[in-house]
């Protein structure tokens, strides 16, 4: 649940950098589409029930692997997620913008 909320924050931020939604419904497309359709493992604790290109498995603790979840709740996303957060709002801070869109 706190990845959700990160990944909302992050997304919630790019949009605001970029001046629109069109990039995160990307981003969340491209996400979903990989994870389920080309690796074969769980969205959002939801099983894959279409044909794969690999059928991958979580293996390791479910605190890093997101367990039942998915990917998307282990603290490997954790740390990507935060990791791209903070890129983009440094990457914000720096450009000095007041309106919030990089140029």
């Amino acid at each position: 649940m706190a990845n959700i909320m990160l990944v909302g924050l992050f997304l919630a931020v790019y949009a605001i950098v970029e001046g629109g939604i069109w990039g995160v419904a990307g981003i969340h497309t491209a996400w979903n589409f990989a994870q389920a359709n080309v690796f074969g493992l769980e969205v959002s604790g939801n099983e894959v029930s279409v044909g794969t290109l690999w059928d991958l498995e979580e293996a390791g603790p479910g605190l890093w692997t997101g367990d039942f979840f998915g990917p998307e709740a282990g603290l490997v996303a954790t740390f990507v997620i935060s990791l791209a957060l903070a890129a983009i709002v440094l990457r914000m801070r720096q450009a000095g913008t007041a309106e919030g869109q990089l140029r």
